[in-house]
């Protein structure tokens, strides 16, 4: 279970650093690392799929979830843990709504994962670009 975030993500402070796209062997991918290149999240699309992931590590034993926030929706996913690359992550079929509700959000969405601090991340034209690359394959 996901600790819920108790401030105003909607108008709190965001997450410090930018977005960053990059496009390799058929992947398209957006990269949010703070200023000393820290990467925080991360969005790629492969295989008609886009993945969220956020850095992190959970203990082998825990269960973990993230949550995702927007104008629109909250959503509870589930997700796989990378435990070498410190990543949580989830997948989810290029055409869900999901990606939509993100790309539309008013400026900002945020992500919550078990045990890790949230991330209020805001919202530029690099992510709609993996969306809209992943959902022409």
């Amino acid at each position: 279970m996901v600790d819920r975030y108790a401030g105003d993500w909607s108008i709190d402070e965001l997450t410090p650093g930018e977005w960053r796209i990059s496009r390799s062997g058929g992947v398209s991918r957006v990269t949010f690392a703070d200023g000393r290149g820290a990467v925080q999240a991360v969005i790629a699309c492969g295989n008609s799929a886009i993945s969220l992931g956020r850095s992190g590590a959970a203990p082998a034993d825990a269960a973990v979830s993230m949550r995702i926030r927007n104008s629109f929706a909250l959503r509870e996913l589930s997700v796989r843990v990378d435990h070498a690359a410190r990543l949580i992550y989830t997948s989810l079929d290029a055409r869900d709504p999901l990606w939509d509700q993100i790309s539309y959000s008013r400026g900002r969405f945020l992500i919550e994962a078990s045990a890790q601090p949230p991330l209020i991340l805001p919202v530029r034209p690099e992510i709609a670009r993996v969306i809209e690359d992943c959902r022409g394959q």
